[in-house]
């Protein structure tokens, strides 16, 4: 029964150390690729050249013991001349905006983005619609925190589907706190376009924030941030941004929400739509 029992153990341990060449190899590859992933995420959309989108926000309050909190609802158009993205506002909350105060607030917008691009950063380079729809994958690149979670279709696209678990910078740190405790409480999910080495779709959730000091006044009991995109040709672009969060006060909870979609896609000298009928509006 002993030599039995010897040689079972001999041969899982044999097999054992035959599959971590494999599963080595498979987390190299994952890593490799959410690299080149995560490198593209504010530069794929140079590709399209000089094209127009509409943009609406929404953003949404939930108060306890009926408070008021009017909700806001804007609508932009957006052009992109010569490698620069430009807002223009069009209606605010229903109420249409003449065409001064238009012209005013994208030369302001203008104005704005010329010194953010001054930075020289990518994501600072990235029209802000770009960087808006990405904010919930603004860690940087960390080796091993990367798993494969399975196969699955966004937009009629096979993608798959990979959990990052955030780890941050050394635990040891103490201006790093609020950091640590952030992430050891995130999980990200993305869905990737291995083919061009895009993100299709991600999910960011936050399951709790006890971490946080005055939790006497204000408990944040979660925050969930989401994007879901939409192949422009061979470049996925935002279709639809979400972040919410809730907080428990002692008068009750607070929620809220911003929703932000992104549609109608043309090229800017013809008018020509980039987009089928699936990104339509």
């Amino acid at each position: 029964m002993a030599a039995i029992l010897r040689s079972l153990i001999l041969v899982a341990a044999v097999a054992w150390a035959s599959a971590m060449p494999t599963a080595r190899t498979q987390a190299n590859d994952i890593d490799a690729l959410m690299e080149r992933v995560l490198d593209n995420r504010y530069t794929s959309w140079q590709e399209l050249g000089d094209f127009t989108l509409r943009h609406v926000l929404a953003v949404d309050l939930e108060a306890p013991l009926e408070i008021p909190f009017p909700g806001l609802r804007r609508e932009y158009e957006w052009y992109v001349l010569d490698g620069m993205a430009i807002r223009s506002p069009v209606r605010f909350n229903g109420i249409d905006l003449d065409a001064g105060d238009r012209r005013d607030a994208e030369n302001d917008w203008r104005r704005g983005e010329r010194r953010r691009r001054a930075h020289g950063d990518p994501q600072d380079l990235a029209p802000r619609f770009v960087s808006d729809a990405f904010y919930g994958t603004e860690f940087p690149f960390e080796p091993g925190a990367y798993y494969f979670a399975g196969h699955d279709t966004v937009a009629g696209r096979e993608v798959v589907r990979i959990e990052y678990y955030p780890t941050g910078p050394d635990p040891k740190s103490s201006s790093t706190r609020l950091n640590q405790g952030f992430n050891k409480t995130s999980l990200v999910t993305f869905w990737v376009d291995v083919k061009t080495e895009q993100i299709a779709k991600y999910e960011f959730a936050n399951a709790g924030m006890d971490f946080l000091p005055l939790r006497w006044l204000a408990r944040v009991e979660g925050f969930k941030a989401s994007a879901e995109m939409i192949p422009v040709g061979d470049v996925w672009m935002p279709a639809r941004a979400t972040v919410r969060g809730r907080i428990m006060t002692a008068r009750g909870a607070f929620q809220g929400s911003i929703t932000q979609e992104f549609f109608d896609y043309r090229e800017a000298e013809t008018g020509t739509r980039l987009v089928g009928p699936v990104g339509a509006r």
